[in-house]
């Protein structure tokens, strides 16, 4: 039976670049995290809004993409990124 991953695990695993690729390594996944209960309700109405999923994980954290990034930005939602 092939070994499971808990989400955590998964979403600290790091994407290594392409061989003989020069381009900069661009992220397509972030671990963020919103402490404020109030802001977390606003962050996940933006996010539903985005077209692309995001996974809620515990301790008020997200696995979000650059899309999610872009929307909490623009409606000025505090984050933290998670390392």
């Amino acid at each position: 039976m092939p070994k499971r991953h808990s989400k955590m695990q998964e979403a600290r695993k790091v994407t290594k670049q392409p061989s003989g690729g020069n381009a900069p390594f661009k992220a397509h996944g972030h671990l963020s995290r919103i402490p404020d209960r109030e802001a977390m309700k606003r962050a996940i109405m933006v996010l539903g809004e985005v077209r692309v999923a995001y996974c809620a994980l515990p301790d008020s954290q997200l696995l979000v993409a650059n899309e999610h990034i872009a929307a909490l930005q623009s409606e000025a939602i505090p984050f933290e990124t998670v390392d």
